[in-house]
């Protein structure tokens, strides 16, 4: 596979390029050189845009502005190989000129506290989607794991008007149902559940019925894949079970609301993410007391193309599936911040 986009040969036509992103890759929560370094990973597996997480509800805006300042320095160090993206175009520069597009995220937004104005600092940093809630309530609303769903409080509705305006792609992954309704009907612009799946194929609290799936869609947004096992409902993840979540929001929205978003972890020998943080976000009873497993996206990526190519999926689908619909709903919410 090249390093700017994957060279993916269908069985029914000629070999075609692809898009892909992946939605979200977490780091550990401190800064470290070995872990971010392993972003050559999606690089030589033909990825063309990442998503670097920048820290979850547990992290104080401190320390996920000094995260960002650490892998910003990194990027420009290694400016040859990576470039920090903000918008479409940028992603296509970056990519003409051999490099991996990155931007951040953040998941659950407890760093902007009471104060709005945080909103465009994080945009400004390049933080281009993020998770409003994360798990349990915030200032802004409510968490899949709490067990009374009030909604969007009215801090949460100025946060999703403040979102649109600084070009921040409104994330409903971790949210309560209530809450990521809320948040997608109420916003101007698209929203998305970056790295959730459907509970259909398995009835866990952090994956969303398919009345989100089909609210997400009706209003422009996606659905990015996880690549946790414990939410795909196996042991261990693999390409095959990743399908078969893809096929399923596929066949019911259709293939332009689609996307991958990992959830892998480039840890650097740490415990993995859930293990990290404290039984409140992590409830009891959840499946989270064992080990995590998900697959490595340079891992996963072909077996992903072959196995939507085996079920029918068009060339033009399996681009748009594995990273195309997150440069149209960028195109949407970026432009013009």
């Amino acid at each position: 596979m090249e390093t700017t986009a994957a060279s993916w040969s269908s069985k029914r036509g000629p070999p075609k390029r692809l898009f892909l992103c992946d939605n979200h890759c977490y780091l550990p929560p401190v800064p470290s050189e070995k872990a971010v370094a392993q972003l050559q990973r999606h690089k030589q597996a033909g990825f063309d845009l990442v998503f670097l997480n920048l820290g979850d509800a547990g992290r104080t805006l401190e320390q996920i502005v000094r995260m960002a300042a650490f892998l910003r320095d990194w990027l420009a160090r290694n400016a040859d190989g990576y470039a920090l993206v903000g918008d479409v175009e940028s992603v296509r520069q970056a990519n003409a000129s051999g490099r991996l597009a990155v931007a951040f995220d953040v998941e659950g937004l407890v760093c902007v506290g009471d104060q709005l104005s945080v909103i465009p600092l994080l945009a400004d940093l390049g933080v281009r989607w993020a998770a409003l809630v994360y798990n349990r309530r915030n200032l802004i609303g409510y968490g899949c794991h709490d067990p009374d769903d009030q909604g969007l409080t009215p801090f949460g509705k100025r946060v999703v008007e403040a979102m649109d305006r600084a070009g921040i792609i409104k994330c409903c992954s971790h949210a309560g149902y209530r809450t990521a309704l809320e948040i997608i009907e109420s916003g101007e612009k698209p929203s998305m559940f970056s790295h959730s799946n459907p509970r259909a194929l398995v009835d866990h609290q952090r994956n969303i019925p398919d009345g989100l799936i089909k609210a997400c869609a009706r209003r422009g947004g996606l659905i990015g894949i996880n690549g946790i096992a414990l939410f795909l409902g196996c042991p261990k993840a693999s390409p095959g079970v990743i399908v078969e979540h893809i096929d399923y929001v596929a066949q019911l929205v259709g293939c332009d609301h689609v996307g991958l978003g990992f959830d892998f972890g480039y840890t650097d020998g740490l415990q993995p993410q859930m293990d990290l943080a404290d039984s409140y976000y992590w409830p009891p009873g959840n499946g989270y007391e064992k080990p995590v497993h998900s697959i490595a996206p340079d891992e996963a990526i072909e077996g992903i193309l072959a196995g939507l190519d085996r079920l029918g999926y068009g060339a033009g689908d399996i681009d748009q599936i594995c990273g195309g619909n997150l440069l149209r709903l960028g195109d949407e919410v970026w432009s013009g911040a």
